[in-house]
């Protein structure tokens, strides 16, 4: 029996994985409109439009209210406009936009990661109270639903309907809040966060003294070393959901005060 009262997961990346590449999903939509754009052109793109736009518009425009479609279709005609050298008119790119908005509501592009029923299951029949807080627009619960995956949680926290991002502890603070109208003994100390990004998984736990266990998809020690150099516990570093769930009773108390004085 593990002894956390409350467990939470971060989405892409770690509950779920994306069937193919965005990339070639992008290049496949582009194509059903007569536009020719080459997957690898867009995955160049695609990194430094996205941290352009977060930039301009955080949140996916809640901070801005352009709003999360607006946001979305922004981002994907101007991967799409550079990766062509705009070859194409607007109203095609912005055709490509809104098929893409609305295949991205579904689970068809996302794949359950290994493991993640098992421990999902595993921790729904031990009473642990089940979250999500996920950096992501109001389309989560669509996706969650269609993958009959929202049957295990208690609740969902996106950052779009929050109005905060990770790492900001508020939204952790809004997920205990949540838990505690379900569960008055959950802390901090008791609850548990699992992500695959140091960045805004890790550093918004710690920074909200809850615990947090990444999921780095790698054995290799370099990586582990990596993170253990920036301040991720090594008992507190997975390959995946499956070597998690084997070593969840038995993960064992840590300073969480001196943890957070690393960040």
């Amino acid at each position: 029996m593990h002894r956390f009262r409350l467990v939470t997961f971060d989405v892409s990346g770690t509950l779920l994985n994306f069937r193919r590449p965005p990339q070639t999903l992008y290049s496949e939509a582009a194509s059903l409109f007569g536009v020719t754009a080459q997957p690898s052109d867009i995955a160049l793109i695609f990194r430094a439009q996205y941290d352009k736009l977060s930039r301009e518009h955080p949140n996916f425009g809640q901070k801005t209210g352009i709003g999360w479609k607006k946001w979305w279709n922004l981002l994907v005609v101007d991967v799409l406009e550079k990766a062509t050298r705009c070859q194409y008119n607007r109203s095609t790119y912005d055709s490509v936009a809104g098929y893409l908005i609305n295949a991205f509501e579904n689970g068809d592009c996302y794949a359950i990661a290994e493991g993640a029923q098992d421990l999902l299951s595993y921790l729904q029949q031990t009473n642990t109270i089940i979250g999500v807080i996920s950096n992501y627009d109001e389309r989560l619960h669509c996706v969650l639903n269609s993958l009959d995956l929202n049957k295990y949680f208690n609740f969902v926290v996106t950052s779009y309907e929050a109005g905060i991002e990770k790492p900001s502890p508020k939204i952790f603070e809004k997920a205990l809040a949540l838990a505690l109208k379900i569960d008055t003994h959950v802390t901090p100390s008791c609850s548990l966060h699992i992500g695959d990004k140091v960045e805004t998984d890790y550093v918004g736990a710690i920074g909200a003294h809850w615990h947090c266990a990444l999921v780095t998809k790698s054995s290799d020690e370099l990586c582990r070393r990596g993170l253990q150099r920036q301040g991720v516990l090594p008992n507190y570093i997975f390959r995946d959901l499956v070597e998690l769930r084997a070593k969840l009773p038995h993960l064992w108390e840590r300073d969480i005060g001196e943890d957070a004085k690393k960040f």
